[in-house]
């Protein structure tokens, strides 16, 4: 006499159990991270208030602008230091992006250029105005010259005792105080800057970022 035997097949409850569990810990530890990595961005930015970053609160014009200024700001700190001339119109004969006055530039917000420099040119400003801040805002290079004038660079690392900084407002460009009232009140033209609504473009990398900042 044969006995049957029912042989249960092998259940997979467990097993999809124990794989949900693990994707869960998983995605766990993923926004664990995350808000890790977030946090010390957000306290950085909240920290600077009259600074803005180039990457993340610049649009996709205002990004090209900006690396067109870097690029122009390393041209007029030589001219400066060789005693060159740097006016907006020297720049315009030279179709220096952005002071050139083409059709890229009227593509690009039109800005409106202007320079400001004290009598003793210790530093330059130079301030666009943009006609389409909705295309693209209002951005200023001030480069302060800290060289004496007859002592030209010997190379780049002498030259960089001449500064340059770069600004942004999201906006037609506002007025600043007057030359008379500047130093005064405001002690320097950034705190000038700052008093009226600029805000200093810097670049913040983090380490997600593997090319290095300046």
């Amino acid at each position: 006499m044969s006995t049957l035997v029912i042989i249960k097949p092998a259940g997979v409850r467990h097993e999809n159990i124990g794989v949900l569990l693990f994707a869960l810990l998983v995605l766990g530890l993923a926004a664990g991270y995350i808000d890790y990595s977030a946090a010390p961005r957000a306290a950085q930015h909240s920290s600077m208030t009259d600074q803005i970053d180039s990457r993340h609160d610049l649009n996709p014009i205002e990004q090209g602008l900006h690396a067109d200024l870097k690029a122009a700001a390393e041209d007029i700190l030589w001219r400066l230091a060789e005693q060159e001339p740097v006016t907006l119109k020297d720049l315009n004969d030279d179709l220096i992006s952005p002071f050139a006055n083409d059709v890229v530039s009227q593509e690009r917000g039109g800005h409106q250029w202007r320079l400001v420099s004290t009598p003793d040119q210790d530093y330059w400003l130079y301030i666009g105005s943009s006609a389409k801040p909705s295309i693209a805002g209002s951005f200023a290079l001030l480069v302060n010259t800290n060289l004496t004038h007859n002592t030209p660079p010997t190379s780049k690392e002498s030259a960089d005792a001449i500064k340059a900084s770069l600004w942004f407002i999201a906006k037609p460009a506002p007025n600043l105080p007057t030359k008379d009232d500047l130093l005064p009140n405001h002690s320097t033209i950034e705190n000038a800057l700052k008093t009226v609504g600029w805000k200093q473009v810097v670049s913040h990398f983090d380490a997600s970022v593997t090319r290095p900042g300046t």
